[in-house]
């Protein structure tokens, strides 16, 4: 076989397979299948910071939809969001809104993995002072679908459970639940 030949039988492999894997790759489903935007997820956090660990109530907002530049791909967009709880969790602030950016879902068989991009939280006198990038699992869930975010780490921030169930687990109001799928 001559050489002109060989290249011409890899270029026509390397054609197939690349057309192959186009065709295979499925778009992302959404249950609904038009995203009942927004959503809010929520629960009790235990936010592990250099002054200490606070417990707090956090219920982020945001929007779900499909990556306009990738069909497999959805985009999760935090619009905003609250803290709660005992002191000094009711002097927080979330800051650097929105949170997120195009084409930030990648899809898992269980739901997707989400990064979440310069997010931030204050308050005043230094209690604290977090800002960063964290990528988070999102889980499908048929009554109340979750952000779990146990570990994840932005700055000198981390959300560290104590064990409690669920601690660190934002879940979606029952009422407009949304799930995910490949």
């Amino acid at each position: 076989m001559s050489l002109q030949m060989m290249k011409k039988a890899v270029v026509s492999v390397a054609a197939g397979a690349a057309m192959f894997t186009a065709i295979s790759a499925s778009a992302v489903t959404f249950v609904p299948a038009t995203p009942n935007n927004p959503y809010t997820f929520s629960g009790e956090t235990r936010l592990e910071t250099p002054l200490g660990d606070y417990v707090c109530g956090l219920s982020l907002t945001g929007n779900v939809s499909e990556d306009p530049s990738d069909s497999t791909k959805g985009t999760v967009i935090v619009t905003g969001g609250t803290v709660s709880g005992a002191f000094p969790c009711g002097l927080i602030t979330l800051e650097n809104l929105p949170w997120g950016y195009d084409g930030n879902g990648t899809l898992t068989s269980t739901g997707a993995s989400v990064n979440l991009t310069n997010i931030g939280a204050s308050a005043p006198f230094n209690l604290l002072d977090c800002d960063g990038d964290i990528t988070v699992p999102f889980i499908n869930n048929s009554t109340a679908s979750s952000f779990d975010l146990e570990g994840a780490n932005f700055g000198t921030c981390t959300f560290v459970g104590d064990g409690t169930t669920n601690q660190n687990v934002l879940f979606a109001d029952p009422s407009n639940n949304i799930q995910v799928l490949p």
